[in-house]
């Protein structure tokens, strides 16, 4: 194990477009410890091509993995997680359409060595920053995505349930968690998360430190083909049909999530009453009525970041 090489995981899938503009980003860091492990989600789109070049070029900078079957976004990340934890010390992730700021994995580097020397190595420790919202050109549309989406009013464990503000391509975070969070395997895993960021913010709420670097390391790029964007959402669109579908369906996951959760409380409940009580509420809300649902979210602060997301949880969940 390098002592302060990061490995920075990257899931393509069909990425052909942008991933030229993020790997140049990543392989040019002025933190020159990083390894790049690469997992192909079966591309087409001449991914692999570009993949199997850079990889020639930067031999000893990048692993390259072609997977032989769709894994999807969530698999994918944890697979290659399960891959590195035995030899990495600090791990980042990241998209195939983005590009970092130079100093992304030093200024991470620089804040999670101090948390780590006040809190231990043995830690679970998680760090993520803000972003910048781009158009596909890179033009920024938000010079903050917290501010944008009001994460800085998730302050809480409740809230963090009920909302997600850690995005994958920012964090940072040390072994002690990668470990931890591969204790039941990667399928069993990814089967029972909503999605890995925010598995893994839980995680490290709940079990270790969360904490948040506020400057903006990534040009977030948006576009036609995003799995998940920055985009607001109109009235309309929240409330039509097929939304609060989703939304019903994105609930279920939630509460499967926070189930999932609770199997690392019997060892780290003592440490952390209050917020078993309220991951146990919130993993048994499924099959609840409305009204005790609705108790449950007041009781142990579970709400959303603005006002009228956490009137529209009330009517969905």
């Amino acid at each position: 194990m390098e002592e302060h090489c990061v490995y920075i995981l990257l899931a393509s899938h069909n990425g052909s477009r942008y991933i030229k503009e993020q790997l140049d980003s990543v392989l040019h860091q002025s933190y020159e410890h990083i390894r790049l492990v690469i997992g192909d989600d079966l591309s087409r789109d001449g991914t692999r091509e570009i993949l199997a070049d850079y990889q020639k070029r930067y031999s000893a900078k990048i692993r390259l993995s072609l997977r032989n079957r769709a894994f999807g976004v969530k698999e994918n990340f944890m697979g290659l997680l399960e891959e590195v934890k035995a030899e990495a010390a600090y791990i980042m992730f990241c998209d195939q359409d983005d590009v970092w700021h130079k100093d992304k994995v030093k200024k991470s580097m620089e804040r999670l060595e101090l948390l780590e020397a006040e809190h231990g190595k043995n830690t679970p420790i998680l760090l993520h920053t803000d972003l910048l919202v781009c158009d596909r050109h890179l033009r920024v549309l938000q010079p903050s995505m917290a501010k944008a989406q009001h994460f800085a009013e998730i302050k809480t464990f409740g809230g963090l349930l009920a909302e997600n503000k850690v995005t994958g391509n920012t964090v940072l975070l040390n072994g002690a968690l990668a470990k931890l969070a591969l204790r039941y395997g990667v399928k069993e895993t990814a089967e029972h998360i909503f999605m890995h960021d925010w598995y893994l913010a839980l995680l490290a709420s709940y079990c270790g430190i969360l904490d948040y670097l506020d400057e903006p390391l990534v040009r977030y790029r948006q576009h036609e083909s995003n799995v998940l964007g920055a985009q607001r959402k109109g009235w309309r669109r929240m409330i039509g049909t097929g939304h609060l579908q989703r939304a019903k369906e994105n609930y279920r996951l939630m509460y499967r999530q926070a189930a999932f959760l609770l199997r690392f409380a019997e060892e780290f409940a003592e440490g952390e009453p209050d917020k078993t009580a309220c991951l146990r509420a919130f993993a048994q809300m499924s099959g609840k009525s409305r009204w005790k649902k609705i108790q449950n979210c007041i009781r142990f602060g579970i709400y959303k970041a603005k006002p009228v997301g956490s009137l529209m949880q009330m009517l969905r969940m």
